[in-house]
């Protein structure tokens, strides 16, 4: 059972755009959720059940601030709040491409990156380990004065799968498969003891000391 301290978390994949419907790598891209993502998101909301957060919170692109607002909407809580900081992993040169067209353009770099995203950065784009770093500096900022009620956190595929590897303590080999999975949502628990240690190790990761 969790304690009175504990930090409730209901993390919530963001729906889906024209380009993930068309299997185009996003990152970073802003674009809008698609028809078909808006109503994926609606039925996911309502089978959440359990209870409603007390804050909401996103990362400010349109498709995760809109799946932030239905969600706020639908829970009867207040007007969700965007972070900049919680924005998807900065793809480079290979935003907008297709897989088929990244195998035959970044053959060797793309298929490193399908077996294991941290051990290759796309071109023009950002690391896994500094977008980590960055995104769970901000959600540990955000979590510090939760409630006792959940707070939701809405962010883009690969963010979401960066958080949930991180709050479920799997290794990072482990990136990989939570990118492939796509669950919806996932609840976590977390100790303010355990609050500290990730925003401590994810200043540790940062590699510039005038940014810790």
């Amino acid at each position: 059972m969790a304690k009175s301290t504990d930090i409730q978390v209901l993390l919530v994949r963001s729906g889906h755009t024209e380009w993930d419907d068309a299997g185009r790598l996003q990152g970073e891209t802003d674009l809008p959720l698609s028809d078909s993502g808006r109503t994926a998101v609606r039925a996911v909301i309502d089978a959440l059940g359990a209870e409603p957060p007390g804050q909401v919170v996103s990362s400010g692109d349109e498709a995760a601030a809109e799946t932030a607002r239905i969600l706020a909407e639908r829970s009867g809580v207040s007007r969700p709040r965007t972070i900049d900081e919680f924005t998807d992993v900065d793809l480079g040169l290979w935003e907008g491409l297709l897989e088929s067209e990244l195998t035959d353009r970044y053959t060797k770099a793309w298929g490193q990156w399908r077996e294991s995203p941290d051990a290759v950065t796309p071109p023009e784009g950002e690391s896994i380990e500094d977008a980590e770093a960055r995104i769970i500096i901000a959600l540990c900022k955000a979590l510090e004065k939760a409630g006792k009620a959940p707070t939701a956190v809405v962010l883009r595929p690969i963010a979401y799968a960066i958080v949930r590897r991180r709050l479920a303590e799997r290794p990072p080999a482990d990136l990989r498969a939570i990118l492939d999975d796509e669950a919806p949502f996932e609840r976590f628990t977390l100790t303010r003891d355990r609050l500290k240690s990730l925003l401590s190790e994810a200043r540790a990761s940062l590699k510039t000391p005038a940014a810790r």
